[in-house]
């Protein structure tokens, strides 16, 4: 395990493996593991090679998690800050964004930090030198607040003093813990909603009929209950890490 944290670093496994590793699991509610269709009844039996696979598949599903955790946490913030300023705007009677806003917040809900008068300043002075020092801004559509809080401090990394080097340090460890925060929660709520299918599954005696794995009811409703109350209680934690990020790499632009 040293060995694999050391080649693929404290972040990858954090933030893309661990996720991965959760949401390929969470594939036994379904399918019964057969790796000899894939690499042959011999090679099925090497632990090497299907360890190795299940690494590849967890570390790829991983990245597609965390793009969508994180483009999914920015749409639900900019769509919560446009309703925000609308909210004195009489209602239009039907749109689709009106019909979608519900499946958005139950994904990517997310505390909002405090916005005031300094930490306003505070993103102008980072998004000036982004401009400064990176040269180009606003490449992508796709970034989101956290993500633009690393790329400064990669960029003006340095031309930190070294008093601002604890500050850089600590702030990479805090946005580590925001990803496997935020990206946890999304693979959470997945996983409960898998089960509370397979719920809906038994009711309609669909499990036999369909092939699936045995996998007692009670499980089920554990993993309904906790994989809810775990996502939504991540978020939290995320949102906390944020404001801690925000605060960190804001200091080092003064």
């Amino acid at each position: 395990m040293k060995d694999l944290i050391d080649k693929f670093g404290l972040n990858e496994v954090l933030a893309y493996l661990c996720p991965g590793v959760f949401l390929l699991g969470s594939l036994a509610l379904w399918l019964r593991p057969d790796f000899a269709p894939l690499v042959g009844d011999k090679l099925a039996t090497n632990a090497v090679v299907v360890g190795t696979l299940l690494l590849v598949a967890a570390y790829a599903v991983g990245l597609m998690g965390a793009a969508w955790s994180g483009q999914g946490a920015r749409a639900y913030l900019r769509r919560a800050a446009r309703k925000a300023c609308k909210a004195s705007v009489p209602k239009a009677k039907f749109s689709l964004r009106a019909l979608l806003w519900p499946l958005l917040w139950s994904f990517h809900w997310i505390p909002s930090p405090c916005v005031n008068r300094s930490v306003v300043d505070g993103q102008l002075r980072i998004a000036e030198g982004l401009a400064t020092f990176g040269g180009l801004q606003g490449l992508t559509r796709l970034e989101n607040p956290w993500d633009r809080l690393a790329i400064f401090r990669t960029i003006v990394c340095g031309r930190v003093a070294s008093r601002g080097l604890p500050i850089l340090a600590e702030a990479e460890a805090v946005h580590r813990r925001l990803l496997f925060a935020l990206n946890m929660a999304l693979v959470f709520l997945l996983i409960a909603l898998q089960a509370l299918v397979r719920l809906v599954f038994y009711t309609l005696s669909w499990v036999h009929l369909l092939g699936l794995p045995d996998v007692p009811i009670g499980v089920l409703w554990v993993l309904v209950v906790l994989g809810i109350a775990a996502s939504f209680g991540l978020r939290y934690v995320a949102a906390r890490w944020w404001e801690q990020e925000l605060l960190l790499t804001c200091s080092l632009t003064r």
